[in-house]
């Protein structure tokens, strides 16, 4: 969640959209693994594809180990994350967006593999 954390911080400091599925899959009510792109524009002020910033209020309540991430955040140059093993919770971090774009495929492949 550290890494998480950074990650958001980095994107924040950049002005680049945060871009989180979850924000999505919060606004849609669903736990699904991954969105669309027709998901990622749901008309919702929790789409952070849509809008600039953080959500306009917490998505789930933070437990202990969220809070400190967010108040401790790893040091680090992401820019981008994705877990690439949602049963496993994999995650892999990146700077790069052609990497990030190499995750995307490791996540589809799983995805594809386990249907």
């Amino acid at each position: 969640m550290a890494k998480i954390a950074r990650v958001i911080y980095n994107r924040l400091n950049a002005k680049m959209p945060l871009e989180l599925d979850s924000t999505v899959l919060y606004a849609l009510h669903s736990r699904a693994p991954d969105v669309s792109v027709a998901q990622t524009k749901t008309k919702s002020p929790y789409n952070t594809y849509l809008h600039a910033g953080l959500p306009p209020g917490p998505i789930d309540s933070p437990g202990a180990i969220a809070i400190h991430a967010a108040l401790h955040p790893t040091k680090g140059n992401w820019l981008y994350f994705l877990t690439v093993n949602p049963k496993t919770g994999e995650t892999k971090f990146t700077n790069s967006y052609p990497q990030f774009l190499t995750y995307v495929q490791q996540l589809d492949a799983y995805l594809a593999s386990h249907h």
